[in-house]
């Protein structure tokens, strides 16, 4: 299911349109979004880039934005351990 930004409440839609403003235009970098609730934004990330991200909360995975390709991880900070030192994302 497509998704806009429109479909969240005004004041996060704000938020994020600032946050993605500061960032900036970010392409074929390696981004690592923990605590990425829905995926709103690292759906957005994806467009250009490859991105992990890491939710412990199972009920925000199922309704992830998912419009971008991205490694969706259910889980802490412990799954971060699964990866070798210097290993890049798959």
């Amino acid at each position: 299911m497509s998704r806009k930004l429109t479909d969240l409440q005004p004041w996060e839609c704000l938020m994020k349109r600032i946050v993605w403003k500061q960032l900036g235009d970010i392409r074929d970098k390696k981004i690592l979004d923990f605590g990425s609730g829905i995926g709103v934004t690292a759906n957005y990330l994806a467009e250009h880039n490859h991105v992990v991200a890491i939710e412990p909360d199972e009920d925000s995975v199922k309704k992830r934005w998912a419009d971008n390709q991205y490694t969706q991880i259910v889980g802490s900070t412990e799954e971060l351990r699964k990866f070798a030192d210097g290993c890049t994302f798959k």
